[in-house]
């Protein structure tokens, strides 16, 4: 993922955490899809995701 799709889907991240799940875009979709290719623990939800990709990203 390039720069730009980072910023974006931190953007998106941001959005969605902040909605509590309601604000899904497709930025942060795109990511959320290549995260759940990798091994994830057990249970781990999309706000889950969404806030590593907040932590993640500068």
């Amino acid at each position: 993922m390039d720069s730009g799709h980072k910023a974006r889907a931190r953007d998106d991240a941001a959005a969605f955490v902040a909605s509590d799940g309601d604000i899904r875009g497709p930025e942060l979709e795109r990511a959320l899809r290549e995260l759940r290719q990798q091994p994830l623990p057990t249970g781990t939800d999309d706000l889950a995701l969404a806030r590593a990709i907040l932590a993640s990203t500068p």
